[in-house]
Order: C-alpha cells, then structure tokens, then sequence
C-alpha cells in the first residue's frame, strides 16, 4: 500500500539550526527500497553566500517535481535512516494516496511555472521572519490539500 511522508534534512547552523523540508511518496509503503519520488524545492544559488549579510533573494526557486529519490540530490536518504530524516506519514483521512501524490505535483508545477524567487528576509537576530523557499514550496502544497503544515515544526 503506498504511503505519503514529510520528511525534513539538516541543512546548516549559521548560527541556527536550520532544516529543509520534503515531500515523500512511496508507492509499497517501504521507504528504505529507493523507489520513492519526491517533492522538493531549492534555491539556484546554492553558495547563499549573503545570508549573514542581509541578503535576501537567492536565485530561483527550483522544483523537483514527482522526482525519483536517488536522483534528488541531498534529498536522497544518501546513508541516513528513515528515523534520522524524520519521515512523518501524512493523515490523508482516507483519501487515495495516488489521487493525493497527483494534486500534489499539480499545485507543486503551478508553483514551478510561478518562475518565483526563492527569498527570505530575517530580523536582526537571523530568525527568518518571512519566506518563499523550500519549506515554503512544501508548507502550500500541503495547505492546497487542507492539510497540515506544521507536521514537524
């Protein structure tokens, strides 16, 4: 029986702790086998190089959209365990999962073909206060299903 997961990946501390979240469709409900597709966003500009300097706009939002696992980049499990990315199963109440993987790639290539800017702006302190980026992709593909956005915060 397939699943859908949210799952999230360290990505750095500049001072913070900072995670990128995913979405994760696994069509027999194993999700350590590689055949799992993902959604997932990243900024074109990988070096972020300006974030400790104000800077706000990073590129291009880039959407994986319906993407095999191993072909995701750090999306990928890349050796760490399912426990070890969170993998959080999403209440779908009831609904097919394939008829749910499917809005969720339609609204995730609106968003695609949005050619959006993956920004965020912090206060002072570099507590994101505002953002369109990744997490931000995953948080309305999620809320254009009525589901819940906060899974793992």
């Amino acid at each position: 029986m397939s699943k859908l997961y949210i799952a999230t990946r360290y990505v750095a501390d500049i001072p913070y702790n900072y995670s990128h979240l995913y979405l994760v469709y696994d069509p027999d409900d194993n999700p350590s086998n590689d055949n799992e597709r993902v959604i997932s966003g990243a900024s074109s500009d990988t070096n972020f190089s300006g974030v400790l300097w104000g800077q706000t706009n990073f590129g291009d939002l880039l959407v994986k959209i319906d993407t095999p696992i191993n072909s995701a980049g750090l999306d990928a499990l890349n050796g760490d365990s399912v426990a070890e990315r969170y993998y959080t199963s999403l209440d779908i109440f009831g609904l097919q999962t394939d008829n749910v993987w499917g809005y969720m790639v339609g609204h995730s290539t609106a968003i695609h073909n949005a050619e959006l800017d993956y920004t965020f702006s912090y206060d002072g302190f570099l507590n994101i206060i505002a953002a369109q980026n990744s997490n931000s992709l995953i948080a309305s593909v999620l809320t254009a299903l009525g589901l819940d956005s906060t899974q793992l915060e």
